[in-house]
């Protein structure tokens, strides 16, 4: 499994739907305890905020087509131990 984090929750979940249209399995973790519909519903209501929270994505993409689709997305690849 492969991991990428990225600055802003939107960037991450686009590089996810890439994955999955190439046929690999791909999950964004938000680097939050806030829900996804929470964090929609303070937008809509005018609460300010910092609403681009910090996502982690996983995949098993194999890895050139990872780090291709991660770098496109303005994301990181993360390097194990």
């Amino acid at each position: 499994m492969r991991s990428a984090y990225f600055d802003g929750e939107p960037d991450a979940q686009a590089a996810a739907q890439v994955l999955q249209d190439l046929g690999f399995e791909a999950v964004v973790h938000r680097c939050t305890d806030e829900s996804y519909t929470e964090t929609v519903r303070k937008f809509f209501e005018g609460k300010s905020g910092n609403f681009e929270r910090n996502a982690v994505l996983k995949s098993d993409a194999d890895p050139e087509s990872f780090q291709t689709v991660i770098i496109r997305h303005h994301g990181r690849v993360t390097r194990g131990i």
